[in-house]
């Protein structure tokens, strides 16, 4: 009786595992539709304390599509800028997954192509965390899904 039991629990956990292809569709879900930036820190490398700049993300929006393109409106600037997304799921060594987004918007009037790569700390279907590091320091932002 008891072998059976160990075997049964065994089999409903290998059963039931996900894969990183299958996490990394449900997370890709998750992100798909607009999303506002709600809060906006940066830490500047060596520095102590964050600095609340959600004045320079007031209001803008980023919207991710289903294929992979997405739009960013810069409600500052008045402008919504076109680019791609994707996700990456990694694993570290104690089989730890980190999600990570990269986001790449371009400025069809300046010539330009700005860039986001950060990791996603925290997703639901309505809220996401996102940590951005640059060479400068490290962005955190919360966006709240519209």
């Amino acid at each position: 009786m008891k072998r059976i039991l160990i075997l049964m629990l065994l089999s409903t956990v290998i059963l039931s595992s996900c894969t990183d292809d299958q996490i990394l569709n449900r997370k890709e879900r998750r992100v798909t539709g607009t999303w506002k930036i709600e809060r906006a820190t940066f830490r500047e490398d060596w520095s102590l304390f964050n600095d609340n700049v959600i004045g320079f993300y007031q209001d803008d929006q980023i919207t991710f599509f289903d294929d992979y393109t997405a739009t960013y409106n810069d409600n500052s600037l008045q402008s919504i800028f076109e680019g791609d997304w994707g996700l990456l799921l990694e694993r570290d060594f104690d089989d730890d997954r980190f999600t990570y987004i990269d986001m790449e918007f371009y400025d069809t009037v300046n010539d330009e192509t700005f860039t986001y790569f950060g990791e996603i700390t925290f997703l639901t279907h309505r809220k996401m965390k996102l940590t951005v590091i640059t060479d400068e320091g490290r962005y955190r932002f919360k966006l709240l899904k519209q």
